[in-house]
């Protein structure tokens, strides 16, 4: 994609939009609806949007065709992947509970009122289980208080605020819809920064892509783990080159979901200070405007007391975190052995406490592994480039590790948060897919592929999928993928071909 055609691309989106909005109010006779006037809404978005991707399609393919045939082939796949995309945003455009639940605390934040007070629930969806740290919900209150002014949506002549609410919901589903694009495009730069070349990073993301229930999931209940993906994406791919972006990035996931917080392990362990301090910086520049300039921590108050005494622990068999899973054993036995239960709590909290320490070290041996054999091989005879090659893929391996250990963490792990494992996919077919396809295949399955159930101890598939993944990519099998590819350089007689092979900047 080149650079000038960027901004052509951001305004097209802006106008597709822009358009349903304008058309929606207008009252045409051209245009009608079988589903109420506020499905109308969406279903024009996906006609306009319709018209936009054959555009940049077009675009792309005129610029291209002269060039890489791979480079025209890509921009084919895209477009129709892009159709499937919006084909799930426009038939999933409902408000899920998810969604209420996001909703409902912003309407709490326009009264003045505690988001997070489970007692408060909406008196049709019950949804009250707000989760996240503020910035959803008051992005959502701003935004809502913006366009009732800018934007006042009107039936017959009567301003409705439930339009507007609608409304907003509709500008949440367009960036749904953006930020898949976005992380289709970034997963495939990754996969090519990693190594994959030729078709195989296109075939690779466009099938993990496709073949995704819990990117249905995602949609179907109006979640905000694409946009993690897509954030922590340009955190890692940026690092060097853009490290105000990618800071910034980091900061934002942060904000929008805690965990993206341990994507700040591989920087600090291979000391990139300065994307650390400006992810810092950032987190606390929202903070400055989130807080009235530091003057009002309330909502901040209300997030923390909430996280540290109210906060919910899986005990769901669809929930793959650690305590839904020492949860539903101890339960199981306690039933089939007439266990006291009286400390039931107390004890499972113990059990994860201790599994929890054994991954940690599990983890920490991983990163030392990592470490050796990276000193191992720069204490050779190789070359300036070679060494930036090693440390990229060190990089990305404790990169990785960071992306994995938030499922281990999370005190509450559903199936759409596995949209965060992509990367960790395309690391694990990079690593080991040339000899052990069937595993990396394996693990993507259980993980992205199998429909989500509750069937003790099969609805567990996810994290068994995941200690798959992981064990594919130990720093053994990652010493060795950097060796082949060394050899393979070196016997083309050119070492310096690794820079250009790899697109390190």
């Amino acid at each position: 994609m080149e650079r000038k055609n960027i901004f052509l691309y951001i305004l097209l989106g802006i106008i597709a939009v822009v358009i349903p909005i304008i058309l929606w109010q207008l009252n045409l006779p051209i245009i009608s609806n079988s589903y109420g006037i506020n499905y109308e809404l969406i279903e024009i978005f996906g006609f306009i949007s319709s018209v936009l991707i054959f555009l940049i399609a077009l675009i792309e393919i005129k610029v291209r065709y002269k060039g890489n045939l791979i480079d025209v082939l890509s921009i084919i796949v895209w477009a129709f992947l892009s159709f499937h995309f919006l084909v799930l945003i426009t038939e999933y455009s409902f408000k899920s509970w998810d969604y209420e639940c996001y909703e409902y605390a912003a309407r709490a934040i326009i009264y003045n009122k505690n988001p997070y007070d489970i007692l408060i629930k909406h008196p049709i969806t019950g949804a009250s289980a707000y989760l996240y740290p503020p910035l959803i919900a008051q992005l959502i209150a701003k935004l809502y208080s913006v366009l009732k002014i800018i934007c006042p949506i009107s039936i017959s002549g009567i301003k409705n605020s439930n339009m507007t609410w609608y409304l907003v919901f509709y500008l949440f589903q367009c960036y749904q819809f953006f930020s898949i694009n976005l992380a289709y495009y970034f997963c495939y730069k990754f996969a090519r920064k990693i190594g994959l070349k030729g078709l195989k990073p296109l075939f690779l993301t466009t099938a993990i892509f496709l073949f995704n229930s819990q990117i249905i999931r995602t949609l179907r209940h109006n979640q905000v783990n694409i946009i993690v993906l897509v954030l922590i994406l340009l955190g890692l791919l940026y690092y060097n080159r853009y490290t105000v972006i990618s800071g910034l990035a980091i900061a934002l996931g942060v904000h929008i979901k805690v965990y993206p917080i341990l994507i700040l392990l591989p920087w600090l362990l291979t000391r990139k200070w300065r994307v650390i301090f400006t992810s810092i910086l950032s987190f606390f520049v929202i903070v400055f405007f989130q807080t009235k300039f530091f003057y009002d921590w309330t909502i901040w108050k209300q997030f923390l007391i909430f996280s540290r005494t109210s906060f919910p622990k899986g005990t769901y068999f669809r929930d793959n975190s650690l305590h839904s899973i020492v949860y539903n054993i101890i339960k199981l036995l306690a039933r089939l052995t007439n266990f006291d239960t009286e400390n039931f709590g107390i004890i499972i909290n113990y059990i994860v406490w201790i599994v929890l320490a054994g991954i940690v070290i599990w983890f920490i041996v991983r990163y030392n592994k990592r470490k050796k054999n990276y000193l191992s091989i720069i204490n050779s005879s190789v070359s300036q480039y070679t060494i930036q090659y090693i440390d990229i893929l060190r990089f990305y391996g404790h990169s990785m590790d960071a992306l994995a250990l938030m499922f281990f963490l999370s005190p509450m792990v559903w199936a759409h948060h596995y949209v965060l494992t992509i990367p960790i996919v395309i690391w694990a077919y990079a690593i080991k897919g040339k000899d052990k396809l069937w595993l990396v295949s394996l693990g993507f399955f259980l993980m992205l592929v199998i429909p989500t159930f509750d069937f003790f101890p099969f609805s567990y598939t996810r994290i068994v999928g995941l200690f798959i993944l992981l064990l594919l990519t130990s720093p053994c099998n990652l010493h060795n993928y950097i060796k082949e590819k060394l050899i393979h350089n070196s016997i083309r007689g050119n070492d310096k071909r690794i820079n250009e092979l790899f697109d390190f900047l």
